[in-house]
């Protein structure tokens, strides 16, 4: 994993806070490392939101719907 990218994708958890943003990790497009921000709603709801690139990395949408904590009961 590349250490600068964790920084970075640490600095950005105010982009938890849009709507529809459901999760941030890394990944990588076309052999390169990318920012991955896993979305619940269409990619191009967050068109002027969200940059296609940020500190020189890809910023990709991956449209997952939303995600829920379960409840396990313990």
């Amino acid at each position: 994993m590349d250490g600068d990218l964790e920084k970075i994708i640490r600095e950005l958890s105010d982009w938890l806070d849009i709507e529809g943003v459901e999760g941030l990790g890394q990944g990588e497009r076309e052999a390169k490392p990318c920012i991955v921000v896993l979305v619940s709603r269409p990619r191009e709801t967050f068109s002027g939101l969200l940059p296609e690139k940020y500190r020189g990395y890809d910023v990709v949408l991956e449209e997952t719907g939303p995600i829920e904590i379960e409840d396990w009961g313990e």
